[in-house]
């Protein structure tokens, strides 16, 4: 029984390290908007570098809000839950940068751009443009016969009932946000039972229903895994061309090309700000900022309590909501 609750335990604590909290949906998005900017363009971390300079952040501004603010002090627990905190709370600096981050995401959003896009505006490259057409060409060419046929059916029937599944988990939940982790999961289950059912299929009429040779019906059959997975592969290269493509052709838009090109400037400038902000800011962290190794969440968390707030968990879980939906939650305060 205690090997079980020990490893129950260790699960338990790496589960946590490998989870971002923050107090709310918006605040999510900022840290993994400074996270990015943060991190020098020309650099590509890696995943455990992403997870763990997104933890920094999200851990730096919850010990800002208990700095600055008795009130929030009063609100938030140990562990990631706010309720009574508003902007006029934090310190002038931090304000700003946090209304100018927000503002940077918002012209992202209205400009369907992504950040890691916004670089390569400043300098048009028509070469580039045509590559991308091409390779997006040849990419779905590739894709078009084996998605149709092997994947479509399947990514069909898994994305109907999927997104079913996503909304009965939201109805019955106060502590899911989007629930993509049930659709995803869904997904998941389905493709693995629906795949080789359909290539059964496949194979059953290529066998019964064809006058085909023996040795073509063998190749064809044993072909599906590796047309399908080339489906795949072509299919999600055209996805990442379609969006690369996107800016070149709002470029084309006079009002859209000017906003466009205010961007770079402007993510220069946050950037700046923003490393000026946590040099300012960043000893009074801590090792989150003076310890330039990997930390070792999994004891940060173990060193200190734990608690969960229902109430806090259901406001969380209405703000993204409201937000997902393009209205604004008021802020409890009781």
């Amino acid at each position: 029984r205690e090997a079980y609750k020990e490893l129950m335990l260790i699960i338990e604590n790496s589960m946590r390290s490998c989870i971002v909290t923050a107090p709310d949906y918006s605040v999510l998005e900022l840290v993994s908007m400074a996270r990015r900017l943060y991190i020098p363009s020309h650099k590509i971390p890696t995943p455990e570098l992403k997870q763990d300079m997104n933890r920094r952040f999200a851990e730096g501004y919850k010990m800002l809000l208990r700095q600055y603010s008795l009130e929030a002090n009063d609100r938030i627990n140990s562990d990631d839950e706010h309720l009574g905190f508003s902007n006029k709370d934090l310190p002038e600096d931090a304000r700003i940068l946090k209304e100018h981050l927000e503002d940077y995401i918002r012209k992202l959003n209205e400009l369907g751009l992504k950040d890691y896009q916004v670089p390569t505006l400043a300098y048009p490259n028509p070469l580039r443009a045509t590559y991308i057409v091409l390779h997006l060409f040849v990419a779905w060419s590739l894709a078009a016969f084996p998605s149709l046929i092997l994947n479509a059916p399947v990514g069909i029937v898994a994305r109907k009932m999927a997104e079913s599944e996503r909304k009965r988990a939201l109805a019955g939940s106060v502590v899911k946000i989007t629930g993509k982790d049930v659709m995803m999961t869904k997904k998941i289950i389905i493709s693995i039972v629906m795949v080789p059912s359909l290539w059964i299929l496949y194979a059953f009429i290529i066998c019964f229903f064809t006058n085909w040779g023996n040795s073509l019906k063998v190749w064809i059959i044993l072909s599906m895994p590796l047309f399908s997975y080339a489906g795949i592969m072509a299919t999600e290269a055209g996805m990442v061309d379609i969006k690369d493509l996107k800016p070149i052709l709002m470029r084309l838009r006079p009002e859209k090309k000017r906003e466009m090109l205010k961007l770079p400037y402007i993510r220069s400038q946050l950037q700046a700000e923003l490393r000026e902000f946590v040099a300012k800011i960043g000893p009074s962290l801590g090792d989150i900022y003076n310890k330039l190794e990997p930390l070792n969440w999994n004891e940060l968390i173990k060193n200190r309590p734990y608690s969960v707030s229902a109430s806090n968990f259901e406001y969380m879980a209405k703000s993204a909501a409201a937000l997902m939906d393009g209205k604004s939650l008021s802020v409890k305060t009781d």
